[in-house]
């Protein structure tokens, strides 16, 4: 077994319990190591501490949303290369309209599945492509 601090760490920011625990199991599945926050108020914090791969962020939650918390981590130096994608149940047409949606490296669909979280992975280096 690799150790966490060799694995590529996912940072997972979602209100919801569900999804987080979700998106835990798929990703320790796929060979990474996972951070979850329930809120976007820590996200540009957590990000500069830890340097993850990737950030999957939800777009509605109470409080800091993802769009605000997209926004923060694109204007700070220190973390605007972490490729960060919305994790959302809205219909990506609905999301064209806005302005934010370009801040974001792709779009992964609530609820997660195995499959589009691989190809995610895939897409931002973390996972060769076509690895089983």
């Amino acid at each position: 077994m690799r150790e966490i601090s060799s694995l590529p760490v996912v940072l997972v920011v979602d209100d919801n319990a569900l999804n987080l625990e979700l998106l835990k199991t798929f990703l320790g599945i796929l060979g990474c190591g996972v951070l979850a926050l329930e809120d976007g108020a820590d996200v540009t914090k957590t990000v500069k501490q830890h340097r993850p791969a990737l950030v999957l962020l939800d777009i509605y939650m109470p409080g800091i949303s993802g769009f605000e918390a997209v926004r923060a981590l694109k204007a700070d130096a220190g973390t605007r290369d972490v490729p960060v994608y919305a994790f959302t149940a809205l219909d990506p047409t609905k999301l064209a309209d806005n302005k934010d949606m370009i801040l974001f490296s792709g779009i992964l669909r609530k609820p997660p599945n195995i499959g589009s979280l691989k190809r995610v992975l895939e897409t931002v280096g973390i996972l060769p492509a076509g690895r089983r």
